[in-house]
């Protein structure tokens, strides 16, 4: 196993590298880590629950000190880094930053946003690369990867999707559900459609997004939010169009 020396080189060297390819200065980035305390986990105690047992890194803690130290980083109180980099990414204005993360649930944050190309091997043996990819990300488009992961739940996260399961790849039986979803303009559009398959209780609903959800904003809460879409949606001049939300295939 290497040594602290090597794995502080080899962050040292992925941060620089990122940075030059995205063309930015050395001087002008920010690096947020995720601190001990997190609102999700009040609202909803099972929200990353699944990750008791997992093996930390052995150098987790002396890195966080190290890029605090070395790069600045600033470690949040109460949120988690993605709502920290979603805030500092709106409150620049959308087209003026660009997040860098692996992390998929931040293409809900409207902008520019960069992934580094990374290497694995999987179980069988076979070795697989994921290729850099830069993108903007519209505000519709931040929605619908929100609404979407609604549907689907986050293994990762330990939130269950639509039916109770957490699903990585969209089943055949889901595929039609995701291309309507793409019709649809609006948030409360959005809202809506997932409200009507939704099949466990609207209440873990709004829970289960309210834990999904990146914030834009200092002290934004989804939770009500959704709570004043699902006001909304009972208003006659918004409810769903007939042909918008068909019923649920079985698998």
């Amino acid at each position: 196993m290497e040594d602290f020396g090597i794995a502080c080189a080899r962050a040292d060297n992925l941060i620089s590298n990122i940075i030059n390819e995205v063309g930015g200065p050395l001087g002008d980035n920010q690096i947020f880590l995720s601190g001990g305390e997190n609102f999700r986990k009040l609202i909803y105690p099972d929200y990353k629950a699944n990750r008791k047992e997992q093996e930390r890194p052995q150098y987790l803690e002396p890195l966080r000190e190290w890029l605090v130290t070395e790069w600045g980083a600033k470690v949040t109180d109460g949120i988690e880094a993605d709502d920290a980099m979603g805030i500092a990414q709106t409150s620049a204005g959308h087209a003026k930053t660009i997040i860098c993360s692996l992390d998929k649930d931040m293409r809900q944050v409207p902008g520019w946003h960069y992934s580094w190309e990374i290497q694995g091997t999987g179980s069988t043996g076979n070795k697989w690369t994921k290729e850099a990819n830069k993108i903007f990300v519209t505000e519709i488009g931040g929605l619908f990867s929100f609404y979407w992961q609604l549907v689907m739940g986050d293994r990762a996260d330990n939130v269950p999707g639509f039916d109770g399961k957490m699903r990585q790849t969209v089943p055949k039986f889901l595929e039609p559900h995701y291309e309507n979803m793409l019709e649809l303009e609006t948030e409360q559009e959005l809202f809506n459609y997932v409200k009507e398959i939704y099949q466990l209780p609207l209440l873990q609903m709004l829970t289960h997004g309210a834990c999904l959800w990146v914030q834009r904003y200092e002290g934004e809460k989804w939770l009500e939010k959704g709570k004043q879409l699902l006001e909304k949606s009972g208003m006659g001049e918004l409810g769903l169009k007939e042909d918008t939300t068909p019923s649920l295939p079985q698998p």
